[in-house]
């Protein structure tokens, strides 16, 4: 006997329909909804980054030109849109701006340098440490810094003063991460009256590039590019191409390995009576093989950046904060797409997931839940199986006890019943069994007893043999030897010729 289990497959197929339509209506919803966090905005902020993971937002003014401790992170492995990045708030750090920080080559430790102390930010623990304070390290502001990947160890022009306060000569700072030291390069007498520049490490050139700036106490901006070799000193150099024209305050980050650097926005020689106007909206790539800068499209009036921050991810080009043409700070985040070479809306993560795109995400729960659903059906279909198989071992172990089996039994199938006959249940099997045993005592009731069988026979027909006894001719008789013989046979034996006779040896 089947049982029914319709029931609890029905349950189980509406909870899975409703799990699917929950999942669906949940990723609906929170596509509407607003980001969680927005950043204040702001500008002369420090960073850091690393390529398809994270980029890291520090300090700087914020729109009233106060000092800011606020720190978060933008996500760089997912897609999002510009109207709507990826932001983590993040606990508070420095409060300061226009500041120097880097990346050491771990990919773990934040490097950043206030008011003369060095300060250590752990990316895994998210904690913060104080390395210690070095009075040799300058106060100014508007200092960038580089750092070898080979050895780890941190470059800062004009960040090395001979004198506590900042007075006097100034130097290229060199800090040892492995021993905590601060060592000191000599420095090209056309750079030391500068800040506002960028700085970064060119890996094919084994040093660090220097681009633009300003002059101190002057409004007058740079279009120079230095390099700098541990091994042989400071170098200007002579680039081709579309050059860029002065400015201070603009981005540099390297790209595909240290090959390209990209340069982005910045002020130039402000427009009197501004002071924070003239912010740039064009990009620039340099082939560092070549020496080569190549000009992209620009952003468009409203892009224009000055002391904003960026990062390079997946051949893309993020921009966040600074000033605009205006001089007023924003929160925007711009991205620009190396390999089309177009400023776009929409930033591709490393993993191809996107919080913005509904469709895939639908999809693929979609499949998840359909995956379920057959794994659901699979299990019902098994228990009915083993259900079924049940039943019919029970029935089989339920069959009466039958004491002295008669050969009958053991040959269950009756010409009338074939092999294959439908199965019955076990009251049905039982009364068959009874029938098939009182036709099995009929056959043998109507069989002759012994006696019976024994008797000799009367025959209609009788015929004599050549002895003139009569006989049958289709039966043998029975004589006095008690056995079955034929006519000539008896013959023989009652008139003792057993010479001759030839059924003696039978």
């Amino acid at each position: 006997m089947r049982p029914d289990i319709s029931p609890f497959r029905a349950t189980w197929l509406l909870s899975v329909l409703l799990l699917a339509l929950s999942i669906i209506s949940s990723l609906s919803h929170a596509q509407t909804q607003p980001p969680s966090y927005q950043p204040r905005p702001g500008f002369l902020s420090t960073s850091a980054y690393i390529d398809g993971q994270t980029m890291y937002v520090l300090g700087g003014f914020g729109g009233d030109d106060s000092l800011m401790a606020q720190m978060f992170s933008i996500d760089l492995s997912k897609s999002w849109s510009t109207s709507s990045p990826a932001y983590k708030r993040m606990a508070d750090g420095i409060t300061d701006a226009r500041f120097t920080s880097v990346l050491l080559p771990n990919n773990k430790d934040w490097f950043v340098i206030s008011n003369s102390t060095v300060y250590l930010y752990n990316i895994p623990s998210g904690t913060w440490s104080t390395v210690g304070k070095y009075n040799t390290l300058s106060t100014s502001h508007g200092l960038s810094a580089a750092v070898d990947p080979e050895n780890g160890k941190v470059y800062i022009p004009n960040g090395y003063v001979f004198s506590k306060g900042g007075g006097g000569p100034v130097e290229l700072m060199v800090y040892s991460t492995s021993d905590k030291t601060v060592q000191h390069n000599i420095m090209t007498s056309n750079l030391v009256q500068v800040i506002n520049f960028s700085v970064v490490w060119a890996s094919t050139l084994k040093g660090l590039l220097l681009f633009g700036g300003s002059v101190i106490n002057t409004p007058n901006t740079r279009s120079d590019l230095y390099f700098y070799s541990p091994e042989s000193g400071w170098k200007l150099l002579t680039p081709r191409g579309d050059i860029p024209t002065a400015r201070r305050l603009a981005c540099f980050v390297p790209a595909y390995g240290g090959t390209k650097m990209v340069l982005f926005g910045g002020q130039g020689d402000p427009v009197p009576p501004a002071q924070n106007g003239n912010a740039q909206n064009d990009i620039y790539i340099l082939d560092v093989a070549t020496l080569t800068w190549t000009r992209g499209p620009d952003i468009g009036n409203n892009g224009g950046r000055a002391g904003h921050v960026c990062a390079i991810s997946n051949e893309q080009l993020i921009s966040w904060g600074g000033l605009g043409n205006d001089a007023s700070s924003d929160n925007n985040t711009f991205v620009y797409n190396l390999k089309t070479s177009s400023w776009t809306t929409e930033y591709i993560g490393t993993s191809g997931s996107s919080s913005t795109n509904l469709v895939p995400i639908i999809a693929g729960s979609i499949g998840g839940v359909v995956l379920v659903a057959l794994l659901v059906g699979g299990f019902i279909f098994y228990r009915r199986k083993k259900a079924k198989e049940q039943a019919v071992k029970s029935i089989r172990l339920s069959k009466p006890y039958i004491s002295n089996p008669t050969p009958f039994e053991y040959n269950q199938y009756s010409p009338q019943s074939p092999p294959h006959s439908r199965p019955q249940s076990q009251e049905q099997q039982y009364q068959r069994q009874q029938q098939r045993q009182q036709q099995h005592n009929s056959y043998y009731n109507d069989l002759p007893s012994e006696e019976e069988y024994y008797l000799p026979q009367q025959h209609p027909s009788q015929s004599y043999n050549s002895h003139g006894q009569s006989y049958d001719q289709n039966d043998y008789s029975y004589d006095d030897y008690n056995n079955y013989t034929s006519p000539n046979e008896s013959y023989y034996r009652q008139n003792n010729q057993t010479a001759h006779n030839p059924y003696r040896h039978r």
